[in-house]
């Protein structure tokens, strides 16, 4: 059977932007941590005790699965970073694909505004995703939170086991993510309860089903209580400068959802975003006698990145205006221009979806424009620290020489110093060429 023109396009279009992201990373990122992944050198390279590393906190994360997901992808290939942003590529890319064929299933064709789906997750407008490789941590919870919509949506249409299964799977898993994995697990939770005790659907639950739901909310919650045990604020992190601030900054991470370009256009993407929501809201909760799984399962991932923008606001109003406009946090908001697009598409036709199709082309050039020139200058920066280890230059000095890879010279130069020990060959002081090179 011939496919149609929206089929087509859409699959070109999602074709196109994998190729693109992954030419991105792999010309324009580098092999060598940046950031924050100096902070893992030591479990990365071995040189402390692995198993507490993993748990350990990270700022104010605890990343266990993130941490075991990007020490092994460093060492699978020759402990090269860029391995994190190629595998943060492959699951936003099968995201956006497995988004596609699901907005295809709820009603039985393909429409033109599904390349929302690849245009908004695989545009260069996510380059600090890309460019960082330890950013496979909010890949994976991203992925866990659209996981589980994806595999409810399948366990209402099918009624079947394996649905269950991986709707279980992602619920234990989002928790061992980090703050931005954990923050989902009390909506999601409740509403796979819901779903299997509640909504309309119940009658299909198996008892043996009902109990793994049982089960996996449990141990999810469990690992979010085991989360705060010990835990500790961050010394180095500013206190919240309070409820105000924080839910300024909370709706500048919103206004992310629409990508870089939500900065570019602050006020008007607060705005957007805040009536987006409630639109959203409004027509889910008129949608729940009709339709109650459905829409439950779509507020309820909604609520989790809601709640995960509250808290980004709270934790980081204290680090001053704009800090809720961190490039990186675009990717965090993808779960919910998802739930939005189905919620509008299943429940309001095709209106709302065909305008975020048509706002994520109209940023679609500066995303490429502002990825680029960052990609060119992260490209520079990481071949000249290239240029400098490979010179054998002391590791205070190559500490001094490039603040950006790490704004605190002297944990930099300990950092060195511990590469250097390890037994990846490029961090040998002896000159070995410059290691920049596309994979």
């Amino acid at each position: 059977m011939k496919p149609s023109a929206p089929t087509v396009f859409v699959t070109a279009t999602w074709l196109a932007l994998t190729v693109a992201a992954f030419f991105y990373v792999a010309r324009f990122a580098g092999p060598d941590p940046f950031g924050d992944e100096w902070d893992l050198v030591p479990g990365t390279t071995y040189q402390t005790p692995y198993l507490p590393w993993l748990w350990a906190q990270h700022n104010e994360h605890r990343l266990p699965l993130p941490k075991l997901v990007y020490s092994w992808l460093l060492h699978v290939g020759p402990f090269d970073a860029r391995a994190g942003g190629l595998a943060t590529v492959a699951v936003l890319s099968g995201l956006s694909l497995a988004l596609v064929c699901t907005a295809r299933r709820l009603r039985s064709k393909t429409e033109y505004s599904d390349a929302f789906f690849p245009v908004a997750f695989l545009n260069w407008g996510h380059f600090e995703n890309y460019l960082i490789g330890f950013q496979i941590g909010f890949a994976l919870s991203v992925a866990f939170a659209i996981g589980w919509q994806l595999a409810a949506l399948d366990w209402i249409d099918r009624r079947e086991r394996p649905s269950l299964k991986w709707l279980g799977l992602t619920l234990v898993l989002l928790p061992l993510c980090g703050a931005h994995g954990l923050v989902y697990t009390p909506s999601l939770g409740i509403a796979s309860l819901c779903l299997v005790f509640v909504g309309p659907g119940r009658h299909n639950a198996t008892t043996a089903g009902r109990l793994f739901v049982i089960v996996t909310v449990a141990v999810s919650w469990l690992l979010t209580g085991l989360y705060f045990r010990g835990y500790q604020p961050p010394t180095e992190h500013p206190v919240s400068a309070g409820v105000v601030p924080s839910l300024k900054i909370a709706t500048e991470t919103l206004a992310l959802a629409w990508g870089w370009c939500g900065q570019m256009t602050w006020p008007l993407s607060g705005f957007m975003i805040v009536g987006f929501i409630l639109g959203t809201a409004g027509l889910l909760l008129a949608s729940l006698r009709r339709d109650f799984d459905r829409s439950l399962v779509w507020l309820a991932a909604g609520s989790g990145t809601v709640a995960l923008a509250l808290g980004i606001g709270w934790g980081r109003s204290g680090f001053g205006p704009e800090a809720g406009f961190a490039v990186r946090y675009a990717m965090l908001m993808l779960p919910l221009v998802a739930a939005g697009y189905l919620a509008w598409d299943r429940f309001a036709g095709s209106l709302v979806p065909m305008g975020l199709f048509t706002l994520s082309i109209l940023f679609l050039t500066q995303h490429g424009r502002t990825g680029l020139a960052e990609g060119k200058a992260n490209r520079e920066t990481m071949t000249a620290f290239a240029t400098d280890m490979a010179r054998g230059l002391p590791a205070e000095e190559i500490a001094r020489r490039h603040p950006k890879l790490y704004p605190h010279a002297d944990r930099l130069a300990a950092r060195i110093v511990e590469l250097r020990r390890s037994s990846v060959a490029r961090y040998t002081p002896e000159p070995r060429g410059i290691a920049l090179q596309s994979p």
